[in-house]
């Protein structure tokens, strides 16, 4: 099964959106993984005053939509199926209102992939699998 998601920011595409950033950036760090970055989308959504869709969508700020077909993520079996659907989860209470945080930390990286400038600037820093997760 393939789900694809529109370009625009209404309503379950709104959802669908914000499940797939999740799913793209932590599908394999398991559930807390996931809740770290949903809490990552969930603080610069309320510090930045945007839309948790405005912010999966700034330009590169998450690396599944700085490739050329992004949106797409294609499950296979029941496992991926139960992380979209937990990950669908996170997203309608990011949108809801109804999400509580599970760290402070605003961005995250995986340092076997990155090296982003910002890096050294991290504080309250942290690991969690392959990510490290902390505040600018």
């Amino acid at each position: 099964m393939n789900v694809t998601i529109a370009s625009d920011k209404n309503g379950s595409v709104n959802r669908q959106t914000v499940a797939y950033t999740i799913y793209a950036e932590a599908r394999g760090e398991e559930n807390l993984g996931m809740c770290y970055v949903a809490s990552v989308i969930y603080n610069r959504s309320q510090e930045r005053n945007m839309t948790a869709w405005d912010v999966c969508k700034q330009k590169r700020q998450f690396a599944s939509w700085n490739v050329a077909r992004p949106g797409i993520p294609v499950i296979n079996n029941d496992t991926d199926r139960a992380i979209w659907q937990y990950c669908l989860i996170l997203s309608n209470d990011i949108i809801e209102g109804k999400f509580k945080p599970f760290c402070k930390s605003n961005h995250f990286y995986n340092p076997n992939h990155a090296d982003p400038s910002w890096a050294e600037s991290l504080f309250d820093s942290f690991m969690y699998k392959r990510h490290r997760f902390g505040r600018i």
